[in-house]
């Protein structure tokens, strides 16, 4: 469908993707309840706290938790809820919501003297565009609106802050998994559509198809 509505330059990048078909876990109590305590398990380890904290959901059959990646979220954002609370939390039935508030009160905790709001555009553009070295990386923040007449030096800083938050071998690495990357690129291109406008304007191919790719 969406190949149907895209011009031809954007549907030959959708039609040449590759696709994979994940598979739903089975619909019974004891295999999710299995997958569930065997994430929340290695997430406690790497917390330092003991799993018996969080128990398995009573309601893993329910379809939400169809898929793995849900299951392990869920699990990360129970421990993290228990390790360090949120003090509005996001909808208990939404855990990218939950995992993604822990991690942008971890971006502010980093970086007290930056406005949140700019750390957000920030991240939403590596997840959205991404940047192979620091000189992309410059190009790519100075399209933002918030940094449009800011310096190098202060552009240095946002490259640098991002690459620690989220290292990897390009300079502006995406924020992962994908389906916590576009949660939160969806969240700042609602709250400040200009953003994918100034990304889009002056993106190149493989920028562009990483954007296409996301949305």
């Amino acid at each position: 469908r969406l190949c149907d509505q895209a011009d031809e330059e954007t549907a030959a990048v959708l039609l040449a993707a590759e696709q994979e078909r994940l598979e739903p876990l089975p619909r019974d109590q004891a295999s999710r309840r299995a997958a569930f305590e065997a994430a929340r398990d290695a997430f406690a380890g790497r917390l330092g706290i003991h799993p018996r904290h969080v128990p398995a959901p009573p309601d893993l059959t329910d379809s939400r938790y169809g898929l793995t990646l849900a299951l392990h979220m869920t699990a990360l954002a129970m421990l993290l809820d228990v390790v360090d609370p949120l003090r509005a939390r996001p909808s208990v039935r939404d855990p990218a919501a939950r995992v993604l508030a822990h991690e942008r009160r971890y971006w502010q905790r980093t970086s007290t003297d930056i406005d949140p709001d700019v750390l957000d555009q920030v991240v939403a553009a590596a997840t959205l565009c991404g940047a192979a070295d620091r000189a992309d990386a410059y190009q790519l923040l100075s399209r933002l609106p918030d940094l449009a007449d800011q310096q190098r030096i202060v552009l240095s800083k946002y490259v640098s802050w991002a690459a620690q938050m989220h290292p990897g071998e390009a300079a502006l690495a995406p924020l992962q998994p994908d389906l916590l990357g576009e949660e939160h690129a969806a969240d700042v291109l609602l709250a400040a559509p200009e953003v994918a406008d100034a990304l889009a304007g002056s993106a190149d191919d493989a920028q562009l198809r990483r954007l296409l790719t996301v949305l």
